[in-house]
């Protein structure tokens, strides 16, 4: 019979949660699952799942507590069959479990399960809700992207016997030209443009001899990108070689911009606004910089491994797991905008060293978070779930994207 899940995520846009998403399912594809989708009618995500052969379900809740869109969805996995749920999303987590119980018999309703990964460091919340959500025994498993977050879902009441840790993944392949620009021969076949790095740094005014810092993420609180900003207004006075540039959009982006003016960086720091060409912007970069103040893990660290480029970050969260400072990258305090700042510099002087460690990092990131590494373990979980002899499994994933 064929194995099936249910993957349920309330994202719109496609980050870097979605995007785990879809490399989850189409490795779960090669090893004989059938995955269905349940997501936003219109969003990013849904597009590219249909466009990769998923089927998918409209789901659109407006709140953690949205009856009719819990009962629409418990309605679609009936009609599917479908047992087995993973959630992807906080909002995905708070519906769907209120959709386990409808709209079927008690006898069909025991044999639904429920898996949920949770992708944020925030803290779980300690209302009345939120500790029944994250103790309802239905949820018979929790994946956790790192050892922080894990320690958060066992802070928020999650018996660890309940929690496995299973890593974020990163694409290689996505990155190959990148990491072939950065790091000369690789073992991985690529198709390699030698003027590419060239033509983007031409591309955004980088004159002769500028060192290229370069980041990633939704411009919201917790990204730290102020801290960048601050961190940059400082050093570029110490160093004029060097010049930022920020892909992503978030609620963040206005007051950023506002302070940006303040600074008067000029071109030394640009925001790009949300890009579908990372990979290309990567052959450009002389270092890629995480200033976060939260992290489940850090999946833009992982591209940038992955992308063979020079990373600086802070240790918060997941990132403090993620990066070995001195052997995969530069580490600095969560927070602290002169060490930041401190940091840049020195990397723009002697970037020799932070250059020999991009090596080790995207050999860490092809070997210790293959996709292929994912979907094995997330494969162990579903094949745990007793399911009283059926062996149809519905999954539900719980993040930070709402």
């Amino acid at each position: 019979m064929t194995r099936r899940v249910l993957h349920v995520d309330t994202g719109f846009l496609l980050r870097g949660g979605q995007r785990q998403v879809l490399m989850l399912m189409a490795a779960l594809r090669e090893r004989g699952w059938e995955s269905v989708l349940a997501a936003p009618p219109g969003g990013t995500l849904s597009r590219h799942a249909r466009r990769d052969g998923f089927p998918c379900i409209p789901f659109n809740p407006r709140s953690d507590l949205d009856l009719p869109a819990a009962l629409r969805l418990g309605l679609a996995a009936e009609r599917e069959d479908i047992k087995l749920w993973h959630a992807h999303s906080t909002r995905a987590h708070a519906v769907a479990r209120l959709g386990l119980s409808w709209p079927i018999s008690a006898k069909q309703r025991k044999r639904r399960r429920m898996v949920v990964t949770r992708r944020t460091d925030l803290a779980v919340s300690s209302g009345p809700y939120q500790r029944l959500m994250y103790r309802d025994p239905r949820i018979e498993r929790y994946i956790a992207i790192s050892e922080s977050v894990a320690g958060r879902l066992q802070t928020g009441g999650v018996d660890m016997g309940r929690i496995h840790l299973v890593p974020s993944a990163v694409d290689g392949g996505r990155f190959r030209s990148s990491a072939h620009a950065h790091l000369g021969d690789t073992p991985l076949p690529v198709a390699f443009d030698s003027e590419l790095r060239q033509r983007v740094r031409d591309e955004f005014g980088i004159p002769e001899g500028g060192f290229l810092v370069g980041a990633a993420g939704a411009l919201e609180r917790g990204k730290g990108f102020d801290l960048l900003l601050k961190a940059a207004s400082e050093a570029c006075l110490e160093e004029p070689a060097l010049y930022f540039l920020v892909a992503g959009e978030g609620p963040e982006r206005k007051a950023l911009d506002m302070e940006l003016t303040s600074y008067g960086l000029g071109d030394h720091f640009r925001f790009l606004g949300r890009r579908k060409d990372l990979p290309r912007l990567y052959h450009a970069l002389d270092l890629f910089c995480m200033p976060s103040r939260e992290e489940g893990l850090g999946g833009a660290v992982l591209e940038a491994f992955a992308g063979g480029v020079p990373v600086l970050a802070s240790d918060a969260g997941g990132l403090a797991e993620l990066l070995q400072p001195g052997k995969t990258g530069t580490q600095v305090p969560q927070g602290d905008s002169e060490a930041l700042a401190k940091a840049l510099v020195e990397i723009c002087r002697k970037p020799e060293p932070a250059r020999a460690m991009a090596r080790a990092a995207w050999d860490c990131a092809l070997n210790q978070f293959s996709v292929t590494r994912m979907a094995e373990a997330v494969e162990r979980i579903y094949d745990s779930l007793e399911m009283n002899g059926d062996p149809d499994v519905v999954a539900a994933t719980a993040g930070g994207s709402r």
